[in-house]
């Protein structure tokens, strides 16, 4: 998650304006400048008028590039909110904010190194501006690389300690990790800081599901709907924390409002489907996880669900050609590997099953044996 900071903030300054209308002037300075009942569309008009108009210095042009460039990551145009960033930076270097607005669209642009770069730049300017720490830090956890993500979510935090957005998610990072105490206290500290925002309570409702406490985590996903009754993220963990106490009735209902409001995301259908499938509905499971490969055709955990339930339905063939699909998309699925291999007996595929059902097991020791499947 990445706060979004929208408004133009800078602001420009007084303008005296030769030969120009200051009705029209003053109209499309405030337009530029943003704030509340300015639409996008009138920002980037309004600051195009003065970035065009001969009267406006270096500063005051750059000024504009900068709240253009905000109006246009707001409507999506990352790639001109990124070239009017680095106009607005060559016309005024000491126009920090940019910096920190050009790391931010070219996050969006998954230009992970040239955001750090330019976050860098802004951090060495603005080094008690808790936001370039998290935005950086955000950065670095998608490169994956999360030893510099916490420190730098440590140095926002150092900065601002009930900085919520920066707990949560080096909360994220140590519950990733299996640190599941530190990731407690950070959404403890979260939830202290903000005790009624959603964010806070969702991300500490997943570590108690995480640590498997499923009624404090259940808990939290019901305050953080009562809140925001539309959250399809926090009744999609609710639906897996009653999913996981085997609650399907409650799990599915959960999952079907989450995919009313948010039906494009495909792991809200292939967890409905898990939920069918554990109450004996192969057809409705089947149905969902169609919709979700559908959605999302490179996910091996859908064609490995999808099969169990072709399986399940006694139609080993149709099991098969999914989990070879599943396995094409995931070589390492022990799961598939280890139903395709029972298809495969069903077949009377014999030494082809065997083989299947021996290379599950090699890919994790015990499968076997948790499945109840026969050597």
């Amino acid at each position: 998650m990445r706060i979004r900071w929208i408004s133009a903030g800078a602001g420009l300054a007084a303008l005296s304006i030769a030969g120009a209308a200051p009705a029209a002037a003053q109209q499309a300075e405030a337009a530029c400048n943003g704030g509340q009942g300015v639409t996008p569309e009138q920002m980037i008009a309004g600051c195009t008028a003065l970035i065009q108009a001969p009267a406006y210095n270096a500063r005051d042009r750059s000024v504009a590039f900068n709240n253009r460039g905000l109006a246009e990551e707001v409507k999506g145009q990352v790639d001109a909110s990124v070239a009017d960033f680095r106009q607005a930076l060559a016309l005024d270097p000491a126009n920090h904010r940019a910096e920190l607005n050009l790391g931010n669209a070219l996050s969006d642009k998954h230009a992970w190194d040239a955001a750090i770069a330019a976050y860098d730049a802004y951090a060495a300017a603005m080094p008690s501006d808790p936001r370039v720490f998290y935005d950086r830090g955000n950065a670095w956890r998608s490169k994956g690389e999360l030893d510099k993500a916490l420190a730098d979510y440590a140095q926002a935090l150092a900065v601002k300690p009930d900085f919520v957005q920066a707990l949560a998610n080096r909360s994220l990072i140590y519950q990733a990790r299996g640190e599941l105490d530190r990731a407690l206290a950070d959404a403890n500290a979260a939830v202290s800081a903000a005790p009624s925002l959603p964010v806070a309570l969702i991300r500490r409702g997943e570590v108690h599901a995480a640590r498997r406490e499923f009624d404090p985590a259940i808990a939290d996903f019901t305050a953080a709907l009562a809140i925001t009754p539309t959250s399809f993220v926090a009744l999609y963990d609710r639906g897996n924390a009653w999913y996981a106490q085997r609650m399907l009735d409650k799990a599915i209902a959960d999952f079907t409002e989450a995919i009313r409001l948010n039906p494009n995301v495909a792991m809200f259908y292939n967890n409905r489907g898990g939920a069918f499938s554990l109450m004996g509905d192969q057809d409705k499971a089947i149905a969902d996880y169609s919709k979700a490969i559908a959605l999302d055709p490179a996910d091996g955990a859908a064609y490995d669900n999808r099969g169990t339930a072709w399986l399940a339905k006694r139609e080993p063939q149709k099991a098969i050609a999914d989990l070879d699909q599943a396995l094409r998309l995931t070589p390492k699925d022990a799961h598939a590997m280890l139903v395709r291999g029972i298809a495969k007996r069903a077949l009377g595929q014999t030494a082809a099953g065997d083989a299947d059902v021996a290379a599950a097991e090699a890919m994790s020791p015990g499968i076997k044996a948790r499945f109840r499947v026969s050597p």
